[in-house]
């Protein structure tokens, strides 16, 4: 079974969210890339494992779980990307 989250669990998340924020937002957008770069690699690596506990917390099916994993993982590709879309550098599709 997959554990539910209590009000404390939420505090505790944004706590720490709040307290990491001054230091991350020091960070220039390239570092931050560099670190969504290592959080895409985790995702990949670990799909398998987080499709998995899709279908236990959702229900979903195991081929639907990979989907949703690797749409997530696009938006990490896309904050990846922001050092050169902040210069203004987009290729035409």
């Amino acid at each position: 079974s997959v554990a539910v989250s209590a009000k404390a669990d939420v505090d505790a998340a944004v706590s720490a969210a709040s307290a990491a924020f001054p230091a991350w937002s020091s960070l220039t957008m390239k570092s931050r890339a560099a670190i969504m770069l290592k959080f895409h690699a985790l995702i990949r690596q670990h799909a398998q494992e987080l499709a998995e506990l899709i279908v236990l917390e959702n229900g979903k099916n195991l081929t639907e779980a990979l989907a949703d994993v690797a749409k997530g993982n696009e938006t990490v590709e896309y904050a990846c990307s922001l050092p050169q879309l902040a210069q203004g550098k987009t290729l035409k599709v």
